[in-house]
């Protein structure tokens, strides 16, 4: 079985018929149902390893993607509360964050270390601070 995806399964024929006298028999093409079966093996095992994996980068990220929608929360609510107390001065700011806060921006490789552990994104820097200032 050199190759999982050659086309020979379309040529796989478990069962052939070879008749003597009177007598029919049938045959089992071993190699072909080892192909056929070594491909299927090959297939669940890959299909197993991408669930296991997807898992591990699940649960490993959760955290870390815990940690950034709590920060969002936290500067969305303190400008919304703002601008609704002072929507003159604030209104414009709270919208300004809610752009600048967009998820596909803050979740940029660039936003994370070669581990993809520590998380620095410098807008999102720059509104938490701008938040803190307003406490």
């Amino acid at each position: 079985m050199d190759d999982v995806w050659s086309d020979d399964e379309f040529n796989f024929t478990p069962n052939s018929k070879e008749t003597y006298g009177n007598v029919e028999t049938t045959h089992m093409n071993i190699n072909s149902l080892r192909q056929v079966h070594g491909k299927r093996g090959y297939l669940d095992g890959v299909s197993q390893s991408k669930e296991s994996t997807i898992q591990e980068g699940f649960d490993s990220g959760f955290g870390i993607g815990l940690r950034i929608a709590d920060q969002v929360g936290f500067v969305l609510g303190v400008l919304q509360f703002q601008a609704t107390v002072d929507p003159a001065h604030y209104g414009e700011v709270y919208e300004s964050a809610k752009v600048e806060l967009n998820i596909q921006d803050l979740l940029k490789i660039s936003s994370f270390d070669e581990s993809l552990e520590t998380f620095n994104n410098p807008t999102m820097t720059k509104w938490v601070r701008i938040c803190d200032e307003l406490k």
